[in-house]
Parts: structure tokens; sequence; C-alpha cells
């Protein structure tokens, strides 16, 4: 609309819905991801740097290395980021891993020998349906795995945090589906409250139409009172004890958070509840994947809980 939107002299591919900027110099090849900044995107983080001494800069072809890139892995760890090219794997400094057909292997491998793998840890988040009491445990898994893949934060995920994310993705699923407004009503009135709020108190105004990061970003440090407070105390009341009864079967909350502590039956957080500032800690043992399958595992969590609102 006659607007610079960016400007970039690499080129841009897209894996796991996310776009990335690929550029081969002589010097080296990196990879950077691009970040939303209102009506732009500005250029992220390095995410793969490869120089001419690693093993991928020497199979790139200068003028078509863009063809060659088939998939990339970006983790919460910058040194487990990893990049696939002409069928293999390179690591974040692009030394070889290994050839993919054989890194499936080696993972078919790892799943069948594992205590616990990855696919149960999905089945068991795909298995929410049978633990969910309310909407709010939906949001509250939804939250865990956005911030685990999209923001890639810390393990540690405070209670306010957890619930001012609640509400954005509330906002979000709201805002696309108007008809479930009804079934909602204590976070309509919520969102309801807020958007007023902004229009005087807050850098930037609100409405049902904001993203989620918007809303995230303003909510998020913003003075918990009247209705907004007591959402957000509605939110987390329940849902932490709710979800670890797919793994802890136990209805007294305080032996669900000991056992949450030593990560019974592989849970995936242990509660860490205190008077102020609870907050919970995400199993260092399922963080890889929940970055690395989190579109999946949003898009199923959302399209449930709007199942859910549904059948109400």
């Amino acid at each position: 609309m006659g607007s610079r939107v960016f400007t970039i002299s690499g080129q841009l591919k897209l894996f796991h819905g996310k776009p990335y900027r690929f550029n081969y110099k002589d010097v080296c090849f990196t990879v950077k991801d691009l970040v939303r900044n209102g009506d732009a995107w500005d250029r992220g983080v390095k995410q793969i740097v490869a120089y001419p001494d690693s093993d991928l800069f020497s199979v790139l072809k200068p003028n078509g290395f863009i063809n060659q890139i088939q998939d990339l892995v970006e983790c919460q760890r910058w040194k487990d980021n990893k990049i696939k090219v002409d069928g293999k794997w390179y690591d974040n400094e692009g030394y070889y891993l290994k050839d993919a057909e054989e890194a499936e292997t080696d993972q078919l491998l790892l799943d069948s020998s594992c205590e616990r793998s990855e696919c149960e840890l999905e089945g068991k988040l795909k298995a929410i349906d049978k633990v969910a009491q309310n909407a709010y445990d939906y949001l509250w898994l939804i939250a865990i795995v956005g911030f685990m893949g999209e923001k890639q934060q810390s393990s540690s995920l405070s209670y306010d945090s957890l619930a001012c994310m609640m509400i954005a993705n509330a906002w979000e699923i709201l805002n696309e589906h108007p008809e479930l407004k009804v079934h909602e009503r204590m976070l309509s009135d919520c969102i309801e409250f807020l958007i007023e709020e902004s229009k005087e108190y807050m850098d930037e105004e609100l409405t049902w139409s904001s993203s989620k990061d918007d809303v995230f970003n303003a909510i998020k440090d913003y003075p918990m009172a009247g209705i907004f407070e007591d959402t957000v105390d509605e939110l987390v009341e329940t849902a932490p004890y709710n979800i670890l009864k797919a793994w802890i079967q136990y209805d007294n909350n305080q032996e669900l958070i000991i056992q949450s502590n030593v990560y019974k039956n592989a849970c995936l957080y242990a509660i860490h509840s205190k008077k102020v500032d609870s907050y919970i800690e995400v199993n260092p043992k399922w963080t890889y994947y929940l970055c690395f399958d989190h579109f999946g595992l949003m898009r199923y969590l959302k399209e449930h809980l709007i199942s859910y609102l549904q059948k109400r």
C-alpha cells in the first residue's frame, strides 16, 4: 500500500510457519529469523552461522543455495538449532550431523528404548479432552506451548505471565469466533474491560482485532484490578492441577505439587506454589519437543478448545 514493509539483500524461505532470511557471502553463510514490528518486519537474530571451513559452507552453491535448503529446526537453545541441506543435517555452526535417513533411524531407536518418548508426550497433550474440566485447562496448555515454542522462553513460567497469555489467546479465539463469547462471559467481560482501560491508560489502544502479541505486551505488566484481577485468579486456580492429572492421579493438590516436583511419570511441568509469584517449571525432557512441534500442538489444542466451547 505504498509503504516499505521490509528490505532485504538475502533470500526468504518459510519453515514451520515462520519466515527466515538466508544470506550467502564469501565470508560466511547466515540464517536469521524475522520479527514482526508493528506493520513491518525487522531482521531478527542469527539461527545458523557457517564459515568457509565448515561442512555446510563447502556444499552450498552460491547461485542456487536457497533450493538446497529443505528444513530448519529452531530450538530454545541456539546450539541445538539445525538445518537440513541436500538430505543431510548440519548443526548451528554448519558442521555435519548425519544423513536425514540416519537421523530418522536413530530417532526410531531412541523412541523404542526411552521410558518416555516424544510421541508419548504428544499423546498426553492430545488426551486433554479426558482431563479438561473447563476452557481454562485448554488455555493453560496453549499458553505453555506458546511460551516454549513461539516465544522460546526459559522453562520457568510465572502464573501471572501464563494468565496474561491465556487471556491473549482467548482474545484471539473469541475475536475469530464471536459466537463463542456467550459461553465465556467472564473472559469476554475482562477483554471489554481491558479495551476500555487501554483507551486512557495504555500506550497503545486495544481492540478486539488486536494481535495476540500486542495484547500480551500491553497487559503483562498492567496493574491487576477489578475484573482483570478476578479473571487472572480464576484462570490459574484449578488449571495447573487439572492438567497434571494426565500424568499424576491424585485429587489432593498438595500431593500433585509434591509429585510434580520430581516430574512423576515424566509429567509436563512442576508446580512451585508460593503465596506470592507462584510459577511452574517445564520438564527439561520436553522443552525440545515443545519447541520443535509447537505449531501442530497449538493448532490441535485450539481446535479442541473451540469444539469444547461449541458443545456447551
